[in-house]
């Protein structure tokens, strides 16, 4: 790899005498293999190459004390790039090294966060005891490692000194940043913890009672909704000549066709698609259920386009993919910034508008359109209509026949 990158005859000579080019040569092929373009793994060779000479200069030559001569290498002059580049690419680097074993992980990182043994055993708590899915359980121990963070950063090294003032102040301090909906759930994340604290004896009394939970209320938020026509110059404006682009309209145009959430469609697998039948299972969906969907050609010819023309190919089975190195999986959280950029670059920008608004535009438009309740949460796949006519709050055709009649009264 390094032959093919550098063939200027005293780069690869610099190279050739490098006591670590074997292990720098390993990361390379690997960049390579995960879509990095040549001049990122160019830049990765000279900053690896620099780092080496830098540690050589100081009398070591072990792989294994690499990770102490990290900062001082990147606050030397003989580190030509920006810190933060070369904190990145460096520790990416060492990064690989611990996961293949060939660096020691630290302590501090094998036991992430305060009071880990305690988190552990609270997420097998939610998993095995309480039956909580994996995915629930694992925002639940998030947030709660975000609240023993807080109290030992207060002072407390110990649980059971855990006071009702300090919870106060950590819920006080974590509704400045988010929103009364958010803030319920995350209480209750919290209320959870202390009571599972008090059961198995490390607090003496149950904490959970003084966390107040914001008041919401049921229905007090419109369903953010694209109209028909605003879904269509969206799709329009997304450059189709371009691998992004073809990604980014299949992606919408699937989400908007059949109200996917952002999480389905980010799953959404190769083998997945019925090409022979025309169908689109959805499996495993939020309620439990599966859902088929006629595949329809226009969404169909989108995804075919991807997968012929803009996909990468390395071996992935999930449909949609990164645009930037390495090109794995696209998660949910990717899905919701893809859709945001798009809309403002459309012009349209709703408010708190994410990938859940093409799924609110979709039941709007089937209400619209005049389709029975049931029929309309049986193709959002809900188990329970309440949760279908949450989605429901905007009927405007009923509303301006509303104001007419009442206009008509009037007059």
């Amino acid at each position: 790899m390094i032959d093919l990158l550098y063939r200027h005859p005293r780069a690869r000579k610099r190279f050739g005498q490098c006591w670590l080019r074997e292990v720098i040569n390993e990361h390379l092929v690997f960049l390579k293999s995960q879509g990095y373009a040549e001049n990122t793994i160019k830049k990765y060779g000279n900053t690896l190459l620099r780092l080496a000479e830098y540690v050589e200069r100081q009398g070591q030559c072990r792989v294994a004390e690499l990770p102490q001569w990290v900062d001082p290498f990147v606050a030397s002059p003989c580190c030509s790039r920006p810190r933060s580049a070369s904190h990145s690419m460096v520790n990416r680097f060492l990064g690989r090294l611990r996961k293949e074993g060939i660096i020691p992980t630290p302590a501090s990182a094998q036991r992430e966060g305060p009071f880990p043994r305690i988190l552990a055993e609270y997420g097998d708590f939610l998993c095995g005891r309480r039956g909580i899915s994996v995915h629930h359980a694992n925002a639940a121990v998030r947030f709660s490692r975000e609240f023993l963070k807080y109290v030992r950063d207060s002072g407390t090294q110990r649980i059971s000194a855990i006071s009702p003032g300090a919870v106060m102040r950590f819920v006080t301090t974590e509704g400045k940043h988010h929103t009364r909906q958010t803030m319920s759930g995350y209480c209750a994340f919290l209320r959870g913890l202390l009571s599972y604290l008090h059961v198995t004896g490390r607090i003496r009394r149950d904490l959970s009672a003084v966390v107040i939970t914001p008041r919401t209320y049921c229905g007090e938020r419109c369903p953010r909704y694209l109209a028909k026509t605003e879904i269509e110059t969206l799709l329009c404006s997304i450059p189709r000549h371009t691998n992004i682009g073809k990604r980014d309209y299949a992606m919408m145009l699937l989400m908007a066709t059949y109200g996917l959430r952002g999480v389905e469609a980010a799953r959404l697998r190769l083998e997945d698609i019925d090409w022979r039948t025309s169908t689109l299972p959805i499996r495993t969906r939020k309620a439990g259920n599966n859902s088929d969907y006629p595949l329809s050609a226009s969404v169909g010819n989108a995804i075919l386009c991807y997968l012929r023309d803009g996909r990468p190919q390395n071996g992935h089975r999930e449909v949609f993919l990164s645009s930037l190195a390495p090109r794995g999986p696209i998660g949910s959280a990717a899905v919701r910034c893809v859709v945001r950029r798009r809309l403002v670059l459309c012009g349209i920008a709703p408010d708190r508008a994410g990938a859940h608004t093409f799924r609110y535009s979709c039941a709007q438009r089937l209400l619209e359109d005049e389709f029975p309740l049931k029929e309309i949460a049986d193709y959002l796949g809900h188990r329970r209509l309440q949760t279908t006519q949450g989605y429901m709050k905007i009927d405007i055709p009923h509303l301006r026949e509303i104001a007419m009649n009442d206009g008509e009264t009037l007059l």
